[in-house]
């Protein structure tokens, strides 16, 4: 999203209580980096933020307030899904604007904009002389009232009263530029649960489901394209002596295909959900190799009815389309470079030693710890396990950074010399770095949650 400015406006004020804050700002921040790994500002007013945006020569900022989210729609590496950061993509140039938002027409005349949610065109902006935006005002005063579409009009005015964002108003239809909102292409991923998590109440509660069936989650494709991985890095030698991984589709194969295994290699799979474990067990002891789609059909019979499977956004167990299905399945063949190779693969994976090991990095990261060895040849895969939908409605930035900062300085001790894959806190990417070398760069970095960090070989949306 190079460009673009995202940030988030300080509403802690709003809340009535500073923990109810740090989580509404949490959710903020999690749910953006679920697509966009730059720096985010963050400021205390509009105006602050955007002369900031000004500052480090963006062209927009896209400017939410605490508890203001992106929602996230992902499915498997391929699947036919949308999310909000392509739609933004594809919004910027079908669309003439200065500033676009709520618009709201004032109690004694004259219009302006809500702060919780906006979209400058900093170019414009400057080019009108950056008009100050006023206070932050997160709702309609008493009289106020939304106004969908502002259209130029000479009758129309948006400074003849005080009202925040009134400057950005007038100038806009003073150039012929219309003010509103997002439309339906974008509003359709923005959902709003306000400063002090009042909003929404809905969705926040399916947010909350989503994270309470985690744990019994299973991933039976990935999530995550393979980029990092299909390339060992500088300095690895094969085989693989190890390979510590989360239990999630057919990436931890497609790691030892690519660095190289042999009989020697151990294969230990960790995980929060006891459910992933016992599918690794069941793929490891019942699947060929072959007709992956038939498998799944009798797994889905099998195991637990209460075992949450991540596929795409709409799809149920009971209720899967085998066609995308057997198309998303036809696509990893072609990854791999044909069915024979997964099934030749698969036969000499089966003959390694496995160990299954329940462990939530979160919370209690010493169950795997206490399985990894010192060892050149080792590899750890952990995904997106430290921000995800689960961690993000659990923890605040800060927390979820302290966890992290920890688990990382316990794995560079334990096997400085492993070589890891996965994402920060931050959904930042780390790929093709040994444990060791990238806990020394981290550290110095200082892990900050609004910064990018650029500690890989491959950045990565997961």
């Amino acid at each position: 999203m190079s460009g673009i400015a995202f940030a988030v406006l300080d509403t802690s004020s709003e809340a009535g209580d500073p923990a109810v804050a740090a989580r509404a700002r949490s959710l903020t921040v999690s749910a953006l980096r679920w697509g966009y790994f730059g720096d985010i500002l963050e400021g205390a007013s509009i105006d602050q933020l955007l002369s900031r945006a000004r500052a480090e020569r963006y062209d927009y900022c896209f400017i939410q307030s605490y508890g203001h989210t992106v929602t996230e729609r992902a499915g498997p590496h391929g699947s036919r899904t949308s999310n909000f950061f392509d739609r933004l993509r594809q919004w910027l140039p079908a669309n003439e604007f200065l500033v676009a938002g709520a618009a709201v027409a004032a109690t004694k005349g004259g219009y302006g904009l809500l702060s919780r949610c906006l979209l400058v065109d900093l170019r414009r902006y400057h080019e009108v002389g950056a008009p100050s935006f006023g206070a932050n005002v997160s709702r309609c005063p008493a009289g106020a009232r939304p106004v969908t579409n502002l259209r130029p009009d000479p009758a129309v005015s948006g400074s003849k009263h005080p009202f925040p964002g009134a400057g950005l108003v007038a100038a806009s239809l003073a150039r012929g530029l219309p003010v509103a909102g997002f439309g339906a292409d974008l509003d359709d991923f923005l959902v709003d649960f306000g400063s002090d998590l009042s909003g929404c109440p809905q969705a926040l509660a399916a947010w909350g489901r989503q994270a309470e069936a985690a744990p019994s989650g299973v991933f039976v494709l990935n999530y995550e394209p393979y980029r990092d991985v299909e390339e060992p890095p500088e300095g690895f030698g094969p085989p693989i002596s190890a390979l510590y991984s989360v239990a999630a589709g057919l990436k931890p194969n497609r790691i030892l295909h690519t660095h190289g295994f042999d009989r020697q290699t151990r294969i230990v799979f960790f995980d929060y959900s006891e459910r992933a474990l016992e599918f690794r067990r069941v793929l490891l002891s019942d699947w060929s190799g072959r007709d992956y789609p038939g498998f799944l059909r009798g797994l889905f019979n099998s195991l637990d009815p209460a075992t949450h499977y991540y596929l795409w956004p709409g799809a149920r167990r009971d209720a899967v389309d085998w066609t995308e299905m057997e198309r998303l399945w036809q696509a990893e063949i072609e990854r791999w470079g044909g069915e024979d190779i997964i099934a030749d693969h698969w036969a000499r994976y089966r003959l390694l030693p496995h160990r299954f090991v329940p462990c939530n990095l979160l919370t209690a990261p010493s169950s795997l710890l206490a399985e990894i060895e010192e060892d050149a040849g080792a590899v750890i895969w952990w995904s997106n396990a430290f921000c995800t939908t689960y961690s993000a409605w659990r923890y605040t930035l800060e927390e979820k950074q302290r966890i992290y900062d920890d688990w990382i300085r316990a794995l560079a001790a334990k096997a400085p010399r492993a070589f890891v894959y996965g994402s920060d806190h931050s959904n930042s990417s780390v790929n093709c770095i040994s444990a060791g070398e990238y806990c020394r760069r981290y550290l110095l970095d200082g892990g900050d949650p609004l910064r990018a960090r650029y500690f890989y070989r491959h950045e990565m949306r997961f």
